[in-house]
C-alpha cells in the first residue's frame, strides 16, 4: 500500500485510482471498521496524528478533488464531509526526504512503463505534497525499503536520456 505523500496531481490515471482505493481502505483501517487488514506503515503518519480521523479524512478529500479535476467519477458519497477539515487546520508532519523519495520513486516508475511521460515533469519548479501535509527537513521514513547505496546515491535531480528533472520539494511559507 503506497499512500502517496505527493500531490496527487503528479499521479497517472492507474496511479490516482489506486490510491484512491488504497486511502478508502486505510480510512476504515484507522476507523476500526476493517480489523481483517492489518495496520500497514503508511498509516502510522496518520494514526499518529491528534486527529487521525479527521487527517485521514481530509487526505482522501484531496484526492477526491483531483479526481473531479479531472473528470473521475470517485463516489462522492465516500467522503466524510463532517471529518473533513476545509479550513486547512490539520497539518499531517512530513519530511521532504520522503516527498523526494516518492518523486524519484514516481519517475523511476514512469522510465520502467511509460518514459515519454517524464517530458511532463521537467518544467516543475517544485513539487508539492498532498495539502494535508506539513513538509520538515529529515531523511525518508524509515519503513521505506531502500537500499542504502540509492539512498546516498539519490541525486537532487533525476537523469534520464539527456532529460534533468530537479526534485526540489515546495515547502509552506513560515
Amino acid at each position: 500500500m503506497r499512500l502517496w505523500t505527493i500531490h496527487p496531481v503528479y499521479l497517472d490515471a492507474m496511479s490516482l485510482v489506486a490510491l484512491w482505493r488504497s486511502s478508502l481502505l486505510a480510512r476504515d483501517v484507522i476507523e476500526g471498521k476493517d480489523k481483517s487488514y492489518g495496520i500497514k506503515p503508511p498509516m502510522y503518519r496518520f494514526i499518529n496524528h491528534p486527529d487521525p480521523v479527521r487527517a485521514i479524512n481530509t487526505y482522501i478529500y484531496y484526492i477526491w478533488l483531483e479526481g473531479r479535476e479531472r473528470g473521475y467519477k470517485f463516489d462522492e458519497k465516500q467522503l466524510h464531509m463532517d471529518k473533513i477539515d476545509l479550513e486547512g487546520r490539520i497539518k499531517v508532519p512530513v519530511t521532504d526526504g520522503q516527498l523526494a523519495f516518492e518523486v524519484w520513486n514516481l519517475l523511476m516508475g514512469l522510465v520502467r512503463k511509460r518514459p515519454i511521460r517524464l517530458f511532463g515533469y521537467v518544467g516543475i519548479e517544485c513539487f508539492m505534497p498532498n495539502p494535508v501535509f506539513k513538509v520538515y527537513m529529515g531523511p525518508p521514513d524509515p519503513w521505506e525499503k531502500i537500499p542504502s547505496e540509492i539512498l546516498m546515491s539519490m541525486p537532487k535531480k533525476f537523469n534520464f536520456g539527456g532529460l534533468k528533472i530537479p526534485i526540489r520539494i515546495c515547502r509552506d511559507e513560515e
